[in-house]
């Protein structure tokens, strides 16, 4: 595994802090994040996971899993020590999946996939876009989420975002792992609330305009763990990239700031 490490000019704590990525993309979409954060004083890694990060279209990514990612995470996690992680969409399931069994300082849950799945947002995109839908489930390939930009900007970018160079980076996703998101690899509510030892070290963190969970869906599942709470007014999905990210990365560094040392 290949851990990338960014470290700040003045270390203000000591805690590293670990950025995992969602469906579509890998390590660089959290570039932004990492200036801010290191800027305030963490120390940041990120990493790819498998299958990640190296071309548009993997030829092995099909088939990989929520287990085979979770795998990745409780690696990374070994390699580093015990940091703060910090997951966006499908890395915000993962995440959810990694404290059914760990308890890390503070976990950050951005735009995550709620706790029930992906089912409403399956839901959502095949009614908007149903030929997109056939494909995927008759070729058991995620690509044509990613044929079209603008419907990727719609989808994913806050207005005003660069909608070129986010583009150009994402690749397709593991079909098992979406069908993981769906149905067959949820989060336990139960397991995460009897290994997470303080909710109040749990944030989840949701844009008004995420064209995939809706705030109201997302508050829900923050009210499962017993996390904080916040919305961001007219931020998409991808709350880490382009207008608004600086607002989101003020609030996390506050939040962790009276939480760890």
């Amino acid at each position: 595994m290949d851990l990338n490490k960014f470290e700040p000019e003045v270390q203000k704590y000591k805690t590293p802090l670990l950025f995992l990525h969602g469906m579509w993309h890998a390590s660089w979409c959290w570039e932004e994040f990492i200036e801010y954060f290191t800027d305030a004083g963490f120390t940041c890694y990120t990493f790819d996971l498998r299958e990640h990060g190296k071309e548009r279209f993997p030829k092995g990514i099909r088939w990989k899993s929520i287990s085979n990612y979770v795998e990745d995470l409780e690696s990374a996690v070994q390699l580093i020590g015990n940091p703060v992680v910090i997951g966006h969409s499908m890395g915000g399931l993962i995440l959810q999946k990694f404290l059914e069994r760990h308890d890390p300082p503070a976990a950050i849950l951005v735009a995550p996939s709620p706790h029930y799945g992906n089912i409403l947002a399956t839901f959502k995109f095949m009614a908007h876009y149903p030929l997109q839908f056939l494909r995927i489930i008759g070729t058991f390939n995620m690509k044509a989420m990613i044929t079209s930009k603008d419907r990727y900007a719609r989808m994913f970018l806050t207005e005003g975002t660069d909608i070129d160079s986010n583009f150009e980076k994402v690749q397709n996703e593991a079909f098992r792992a979406y069908l993981d998101t769906v149905i067959f690899n949820l989060p336990k509510v139960g397991k995460i609330k009897k290994t997470v030892s303080d909710p109040d070290n749990l944030l989840l963190v949701a844009g008004e305009k995420d064209s995939f969970f809706s705030p109201k869906t997302l508050e829900k599942t923050a009210a499962k763990y017993g996390a904080h709470f916040k919305v961001f007014k007219g931020l998409g999905h991808n709350m880490m990239v382009g207008p608004g990210s600086d607002d989101v990365a003020s609030y996390c560094v506050d939040f962790l700031s009276t939480r760890i040392s």
